[in-house]
């Protein structure tokens, strides 16, 4: 392969991953995480990938991903083709999305902060099992975790936010999602948070990703437990 060609292969392939994670934000998609210690509730079901578990539009988006990926395997050729193409697909879906606003929240957050990491799809699963201080090296180990992240599964919100209040010194729970959940209704949702939440008085800030989401419930969890309801398309 002509040595231009290779170039621009790895200058396209850079822009699409982004230099996010050495980027730094005292905020997550736009609310302050500056004095706050913080659990980071992040949804992996399937359709944040486009899998099958998510919306036709979900996988849509998921297929079209895989095309881009397909063409530039093409365009590029080899290996470095494929890697190519592996990296367009990646980098195309609303989880790769997500870990580009969440690496440099973790990377900004200041020494003094606690925080950790939950994620739910298949189940639930815990980053650490406490809150750990923000020292460069536990975010380091943090990043490594969430640009591992794969999505699969449904959508078990309620467990999700029932793990998140059992981390003690929390100030605050920020809950990504891009569906609605398949563990409980959402009313009963709200019910359970406001027992979990009424001598805690922890802010419960929300963050919605596409058009499954559900605005109306998103916005209630968020107001009704002191936090921001942040929409994104």
């Amino acid at each position: 392969m002509r040595p231009v060609l290779i170039c621009v292969a790895l200058v396209l392939a850079l822009s699409l991953s982004g230099c996010h994670t050495l980027q730094s934000s005292s905020d997550y998609y736009g609310i302050s995480t500056e004095g706050q210690n913080i659990v980071f509730v992040i949804d992996i079901s399937g359709s944040m990938e486009g899998k099958q578990e998510g919306t036709l539009q979900d996988r849509a988006q998921g297929e079209a991903a895989n095309r881009a990926g397909r063409e530039a395997e093409r365009a590029v050729g080899g290996a470095i083709g494929r890697a190519l193409g592996n990296q367009v697909r990646q980098q195309a879906t609303k989880l790769a999305g997500a870990k580009r606003e969440l690496v440099p929240t973790i990377r900004g957050l200041e020494e003094s902060s606690l925080f950790t990491i939950l994620t739910f799809g298949d189940n639930v699963r815990e980053w650490q099992d406490e809150l750990v201080p923000a020292v460069s090296g536990n975010k380091n180990i943090a990043i490594a975790y969430v640009n591992g992240l794969d999505a699969d599964g449904g959508t078990p919100m309620l467990a999700a936010l029932e793990g998140a209040f059992g981390f003690p010194g929390t100030d605050a729970i920020f809950l990504m999602t891009d569906g609605q959940p398949t563990d409980a209704t959402t009313s009963e949702i709200l019910s359970r948070v406001r027992s979990l939440n009424a001598s805690r008085r922890l802010a419960l800030h929300t963050i919605g990703l596409g058009p499954d989401q559900d605005e109306e419930f998103l916005a209630d969890l968020a107001r009704q437990n002191g936090g921001q309801y942040v929409k994104k398309e």
